[in-house]
């Protein structure tokens, strides 16, 4: 044969619009990553979430009633923010117990019995502010909160039952 016969191999281009199709394609993926990765990372100020469990409790609340509830914590924006500063500073003491040479076991339970402390008095807020959202609710209102945390209470109890492991946030779900 000669090698004017010799399939010599061709190299075939796609087409522009395929190209440009592809790189649209994966923009969009970008993009749709960055806002879902952006939604869950938001800061807790821009979407009223004074905390997980104020999170949780508003979930709650008749949909009619969401912005009243979330209006009603912010008033207690305040104590929530100095009671988290304080768990912070808590845990400096920890980490000071901890690195103690020669280590003071004593030192480390007390530090541990002021974070508990802390970590109660937060709980009080955030409870505290429960009672009195529920005060200002009707009848009704108070029992679609009921009814809607049995059913998230349920969802926790089958998935404990099936010897599922629970995060935090599939529980405030």
């Amino acid at each position: 044969m000669s090698a004017e016969f010799d399939p010599v191999p061709v190299r075939r281009r796609s087409p522009i619009w395929m190209r440009a199709l592809l790189i649209a394609s994966l923009a969009v993926n970008v993009a749709v990553i960055g806002v879902v990765t952006g939604y869950k990372m938001k800061d807790g100020e821009d979407t009223h979430a004074l905390s997980r469990q104020v999170s949780w409790i508003v979930r709650m609340v008749p949909d009619h009633r969401k912005e009243f509830a979330l209006t009603h914590f912010a008033g207690f924006r305040e104590q929530l923010i100095a009671s988290r500063m304080a768990q912070m500073g808590d845990l400096d003491r920890i980490l000071a117990a901890v690195r103690t040479d020669p280590f003071e076991a004593q030192e480390l339970r007390v530090a541990l019995e002021v974070r508990r402390a802390s970590s109660d008095s937060r709980r009080v807020i955030v409870h505290e502010g429960l009672v009195t959202l529920l005060e200002q609710f009707e009848q009704e209102e108070r029992l679609t909160f009921a009814n809607n945390l049995e059913a998230r209470l349920e969802k926790v109890r089958l998935n404990q039952n099936s010897g599922g492991t629970i995060s935090t946030s599939a529980a405030a779900q």
